[in-house]
């Protein structure tokens, strides 16, 4: 992993090939400079890809989410965007609490055989990672099955 200061990312923020930048730091503070320094920037992004901090990220001036839960939940991440853009912080955090449910589950299962699992679980895409990383353990499977379907995100 690579951190870049916040001044170096304000500094890049400038030039005309540079949109954005992603930082999966779970760092609050990071996020939070890195968006003060660049906010005069046109067409720059602050994007979190800490998928259990969006609503955090959001709520401290960051512009988005690369996250994997917006793999298996699309419409959580932009319920919870579209929620707290029109201030509605009680229905932020309650897709905050689902797409932390969505992390739990896959994380049982470990990276990245948990979220491939639940992408085949959801129909996207075969189940086993590429070679050579591990699949998932199919004696987890039925938690996570039971988890996307608690959370609406199966047919079942």
């Amino acid at each position: 992993k690579v951190s870049l200061d916040p001044e170096v990312v304000a500094e890049l923020a400038g030039h005309p090939r540079i949109i954005g930048t992603k930082d999966s730091s779970g760092d609050l503070e990071h996020l939070t400079r890195t968006a003060r320094l660049t906010a005069g920037t046109d067409d720059f992004s602050v994007l979190t890809g800490t998928d259990g901090g969006f609503l955090d990220a959001l709520t401290a001036a960051g512009d988005g989410l690369i996250g994997a839960s917006v793999n298996v939940a699309p419409g959580f991440a932009q319920g919870l965007y579209e929620a707290a853009r029109a201030g509605d912080a009680d229905e932020a955090r309650a897709i905050q609490r689902r797409i932390a449910a969505v992390v739990a589950a896959c994380d049982q299962l470990g990276f990245p055989a948990g979220w491939k699992a639940a992408l085949h679980v959801l129909g996207v895409c075969g189940s086993d990672p590429a070679h050579p990383l591990p699949g998932p353990d199919p004696a987890g499977l039925p938690a996570l099955r039971a988890t996307l379907a608690e959370l609406g995100l199966t047919g079942a």
